[in-house]
């Protein structure tokens, strides 16, 4: 598919200038303050860019005064080889207080820290690596009115520049009125899905989970796995069950009826089948608590859609 890949110079100087523009960050946050002679949403903001069928560069200039002109004068642009590195022992401090994270974040890699404490390694592909809890000598930062320090640090690579890109989000307490109960089309919202749970090799918190049911409703669980794993059980509510079966890469395994279950390859052939001693049971309103165990995990999913009876 097609690739726009956008990269902005502000020419706020005279005389020359030394720009290197990274090809894997695009600027595609400006698009839309300008008008230009192409566009393409999908090129543009989502299909990424493969670096070995470039078909043409082109030079724009845009923002310029009404009536008005400018000269610019552009050296050879040069291609420059890159090479992947890793930033060690990041660090985040807010406001003084600092956030220690032991692990090493590879070329593409992402942290996802929660206000909770929870905080979860990704590679350059979306694909869960681990969990990590961080490492704070005093109370977890908050930010307070007004303006906020912060501060990033890790160890550098050596003979490479080390580059990172800080995002923050504000928490708090809700605001606004919901909306009421007798206003929404429920049967439209018959089904919610649950975000999916990666599972790694490491035995940690993120095996055991909770899922909320909205008030006053039950609503029953449709599930699928997929990934390689040996014997995986499911346990909701403290009520386990035990499929005796091993997936490969590729497969998936899907119940949607709490009870039968079917093992499909990735041409969705099935593969096996089965039946579950007792049926999956009925979630109650509020809280429910989800775990998961299997053998021998690779590129584990878990999946579950909560299915709201009327």
């Amino acid at each position: 598919m097609s690739t726009l890949s956008d990269h902005y110079v502000t020419l706020d100087f005279t005389g020359w200038r030394y720009v290197e523009l990274l090809m894997r960050e695009r600027d595609v946050g400006e698009m839309s303050n300008y008008e230009w002679p192409y566009g393409d949403y999908y090129g543009i903001y989502r299909t990424p860019l493969d670096m070995a069928h470039i078909s043409e560069i082109n030079l724009y200039l845009n923002h310029l005064p009404p009536g008005d002109s400018t000269e610019v004068i552009v050296s050879p642009i040069r291609a420059l080889p890159v090479q992947p590195t890793e930033l060690k022992n990041p660090s985040l401090t807010v406001n003084g207080q600092k956030l220690s994270l032991p692990v090493a974040l590879k070329s593409g890699d992402f942290l996802e820290i929660e206000p909770a404490g929870d905080c979860v390694h990704y590679d350059d592909k979306g694909d869960l690596l681990a969990r990590i809890r961080p490492a704070i000598k005093a109370d977890w930062p908050v930010l307070k009115s007004g303006e906020n320090a912060v501060e990033f640090d890790c160890e550098k690579p050596i003979g490479m520049s080390a580059r990172a890109e800080v995002t923050v989000n504000t928490a708090g307490m809700p605001f606004g009125t919901p909306t009421s109960r007798s206003s929404i089309g429920w049967k439209c919202l018959a089904r919610e899905y649950e975000m999916p749970r990666w599972i790694t090799a490491r035995e940690d918190a993120g095996h055991s989970w909770e899922i909320s049911v909205r008030p006053g409703e039950t609503a029953r669980v449709e599930l699928e796995l997929s990934g390689g794993m040996d014997t995986p059980i499911l346990t909701m509510n403290g009520q386990s069950f035990r499929f005796p079966v091993t997936l490969k890469a590729g497969h998936k395994l899907v119940c949607r009826d709490q009870r039968h279950w079917a093992v499909f390859d990735a041409k969705r052939a099935q593969v096996t089948e089965g039946e579950l001693v007792a049926p999956l049971p009925i979630l109650q309103s509020g809280s429910n608590r989800i775990s998961f165990t299997c053998g021998a995990p690779d590129r584990a999913l878990v999946k579950l859609v909560k299915v709201y009876e009327p």
